[in-house]
């Protein structure tokens, strides 16, 4: 798995390399993303992270020896990487927020439930949260992969205002 996650960001960055020395205009990744999904990879990678979470909870919860762990906290760290990972590129490859698609908005809603699980759960040591967080967001993601047509790529965007664009993602996260 490693192997081929480097394999496919040396090519992605490879890629990148020549495109931005042939076509300044066009973002990198919008030609980039026309015939490559390996985005995708990391949100699969995701979604088995959070699971592994689960599953260090649950064992926990029955064995009745749940206690502060990072055991627990790890997988959702790496989940949490691999999801601002996938929802950089993301962005990158549609040259805008990754919000206008119904799975892009599954995995935005899943992403900011886990950025709250770390701020809320840290700072009340709610650890426990944990173990419904990680379900809910596997489950979030796991249909977000299995929609028809996910990840379908934007129409051309005019002129980009960031304004708009915060406004949007503060408002899902809320």
């Amino acid at each position: 798995v490693f192997r081929r996650l480097s394999r496919d960001f040396a090519s992605i960055f490879a890629k990148r390399e020549i495109l931005a020395t042939v076509s300044h205009s066009q973002p990198f990744a919008n030609a980039v993303a026309k015939g490559m999904e390996h985005y995708r990879t990391l949100l699969i990678l995701a979604t088995l992270a959070y699971l592994g979470g689960l599953f260090h909870a649950v064992m926990a919860l029955t064995k009745r020896t749940w206690h502060d762990s990072r055991w627990h906290v790890f997988p959702m760290v790496i989940g949490l990487a691999l999801s601002t990972t996938f929802l950089y590129l993301r962005g990158q490859s549609v040259g805008q927020c990754p919000m206008k698609s119904l799975s892009d908005i599954l995995v935005f809603i899943s992403w900011s439930i886990v950025l709250l699980y770390f701020l809320v759960g840290g700072a009340n040591r709610v650890s426990l949260l944990g173990l419904f967080t990680a379900p809910l967001v596997a489950a979030l993601q796991i249909l977000a992969l299995a929609l028809p047509n996910s990840f379908p790529d934007y129409p051309a965007k005019g002129k980009i205002i960031p304004l708009v664009e915060l406004h949007v993602a503060v408002a899902l996260i809320a």
